[in-house]
Formats: C-alpha cells, sequence, structure tokens
C-alpha cells in the first residue's frame, strides 16, 4: 500500500478546504457560467451523454463541485457518481453539501486497490501536476478506466519536463511546498499514444505564463511565454477492443477556461450573476 509523503499533507488542511469552499458560495447561474467554461467539463457533459449509465469517478473531487455540475445540467438522472479526495476537510464539507452521495477518503493507496473496479468515465482535475510522479497517477487513472479519461494539467510546447520537486513546485497556504509539474506536450501525448487501448486524444490547451504565479518556484524558461506553457484539457477515449495502431488526435481550438472569462469578464450575465452571488453572501 502506497502512503502518502510530505508533498500532499498540505492538501488535508482547513485551508485547503477555505481556498475550495469558495465554488459553495456562487449561485448557480454564476457556478455554471465559471465552471462551465473550462473544456473538460464539456469533456465531461460530452462522454456521459455517449454512454448508457455510465459510473463515473471524480479523482480529486474536493468539495464536490462537478458532482455539483453534473447535477445543475443532467440532474442527477442517467449516471452513478463516485467522488475521491485525500482531503478529510473537503470530504467532510462534500458530505454535509450532497447527502447521500457516495464520497470516499484516500490515505494514498493505489488507485484501482481502493476503488476495485474501473468506472466509464474517469474526471480528475488538476491532480497530475501535483504528484511527485505524474506519469505513475496517469497510469493509475488510466487502469481504471473502462472508456473516458477527462483531465485537467499544465503542459510546455518546448523544454524538457522538470520532475524534480524541488526545482518545480509551488507554495500553498504560507506553510507547504507540493510538487507543480510541467509536463512536455510531444511527450505526454507519445506517452498517451503509446497505451495500447487508446483510440482518441482530444485536447485544449489554454496558453498562459506558469512561471511565478500563485507562489510557483518553476524553471527559468516556465516564466518565459516562448516556452508555450499551457492549462491544458485532455480527453482520452479508449477501447478495449482496438483494432489498429493509429490514434487519432484533435486540437480543440475553443477559447476555454482563464482566457474566456477574462474575454467576458463585461458580458451583462455574467456581471449580473457575480453581483446576484456577492448580495445573497451578505444576506
Amino acid at each position: 500500500m502506497h502512503k502518502l509523503g510530505q508533498s500532499y499533507i498540505g492538501w488535508n488542511t482547513e485551508s485547503h478546504l477555505r481556498k475550495f469552499d469558495h465554488w459553495n458560495r456562487k449561485i448557480n447561474l454564476e457556478f455554471d457560467f465559471v465552471y462551465g467554461c473550462f473544456s473538460e467539463q464539456t469533456y465531461l457533459l460530452e462522454s456521459v451523454k455517449l454512454l448508457e449509465n455510465p459510473e463515473i469517478f471524480d479523482i480529486g473531487c474536493a468539495t464536490g463541485t462537478t458532482y455539483r455540475f453534473l447535477y445543475n445540467k443532467i440532474r442527477g438522472s442517467g449516471y452513478s457518481y463516485t467522488g475521491l479526495d485525500l482531503s478529510k476537510s473537503t470530504i467532510e464539507r462534500a458530505r454535509s453539501l450532497y447527502p447521500g452521495v457516495n464520497f470516499l477518503t484516500s490515505n494514498g493507496e493505489r488507485l484501482y486497490e481502493q476503488l476495485s473496479l474501473k468506472a466509464d468515465i474517469v474526471y480528475s482535475r488538476d491532480t497530475i501536476m501535483h504528484q511527485d510522479s505524474p506519469y505513475d497517477f496517469l497510469d493509475q487513472l488510466i487502469e481504471i478506466t473502462g472508456r473516458f479519461l477527462i483531465i485537467r494539467l499544465r503542459t510546455r510546447d518546448f523544454g524538457e519536463t522538470e520532475f524534480d520537486v524541488s526545482k518545480s513546485c509551488q507554495m500553498n497556504y504560507g506553510s507547504f511546498w507540493m510538487p507543480y509539474i510541467v509536463l512536455n506536450i510531444d511527450e505526454l501525448i507519445s506517452y498517451i499514444k503509446n497505451k495500447n487501448n487508446v483510440v482518441k486524444v482530444t485536447m485544449n490547451k489554454s496558453y498562459e505564463v506558469l512561471g511565478g504565479m500563485n507562489h510557483r518556484f518553476l524553471p527559468k524558461d516556465l516564466y518565459f511565454e516562448k516556452t508555450g506553457s499551457a492549462e491544458t484539457s485532455i480527453m482520452i477515449e479508449l477501447d478495449p477492443a482496438k483494432q489498429k495502431d493509429e490514434v487519432e488526435i484533435i486540437y480543440d481550438k475553443n477559447i476555454q477556461g482563464h482566457e474566456f472569462l477574462k474575454r467576458n469578464r463585461w458580458n451583462y450575465k455574467y456581471l449580473i450573476y457575480r453581483l446576484i452571488t456577492k448580495f445573497s453572501n451578505r444576506s
């Protein structure tokens, strides 16, 4: 059994809960607009619609934001959901918000050891870059995936991946240095394509300079725009009965995530949603 090391202590704190609890203060209109503008949410809804009553694993579920998004969009029918996170405080919050939903706390076991089966859809947002061994974690995600694996991580178009977490990390909550690994995109795609049952990869790269933001201590070239660092959403489609060696690669060019929100900050609907949330929290 794999136990949690020093790199993960910061996730199991009240500070981590407070950071993620901001989603729960938003009214549904603002929440759906903001959370829904990231490509991984589009991929999630698309994959649910393609399958009949799919089983969904949400790895790194925090306070259950993805469950809330699914419920708002699909009204809780047509799928089954399990959320998993190593933060006890966020899982307790998720259970209080959504009684009867299956939320589990991880102690660092390998995913298949804890979940014991595959899900049709596995969703994991902003988890891979925070691992000591990101490719091992990606392997674990693929191991528990039946059809669709949907992830959000950080990539770079140029330059080698720095796997040393003392050189590529982020300080969280004023006390904890945690891994922040930015994977070379060509290396990542090649790794995924070499998996026996992968048939299709859809990705959307939202470019932004990652170095220095949010207390990140990263390799120097990640402070330059020319490195091509990005927040990257990927949907990997698997087929156990794969017949051909070819893997279809689709580059999704839609504006999403932080860039979408920046461009739409004066959108009248978005402004109204934010105002309603603001006054709702005052009451």
